[in-house]
């Protein structure tokens, strides 16, 4: 392979290298992003259940007698939205991870594959 040729090669290897870096990055943001919006949504729905539960609360005060059942069943509610929430969250973490070696081995690879080339 003449001197060219192998320059251009290293150059084409050194473009995939950073394209799949620069991916890698904006991975890294978009999932920095999915978990922020992951805590908005479960402080979102912690307040508006603790705000229900006042509301029933002053019921149950006022002499409804469903007040308790209700109080309960918004609690139970509760725990179930958090805990999908946290399903939700693990797996797109485990994606992420997944997602994340994926790139590293591309990555490793086109750098090997670069290294192959002979320098004269």
């Amino acid at each position: 392979m003449d001197t060219k040729k192998k320059d251009r090669e290293r150059e084409k290897y050194s473009r995939l290298i950073l394209d799949k870096e620069n991916s890698l990055e904006e991975l890294k943001d978009e999932h920095q992003k999915m978990n922020r919006m992951f805590h908005e949504v479960q402080e979102d729905l912690h307040r508006g259940f603790r705000e229900l539960s006042v509301l029933n609360e002053e019921a149950l005060c006022n002499g409804n007698r469903d007040g308790l059942a209700k109080l309960q069943q918004l609690e139970e509610q509760e725990r179930l939205f958090q805990q999908q929430l946290r399903q939700s969250e693990d797996h797109l973490t485990e994606d992420y991870h997944v997602e994340v070696r994926n790139h590293n081995d591309e990555i490793d690879d086109l750098y090997q594959k670069r290294s192959e080339l002979l320098w004269d």
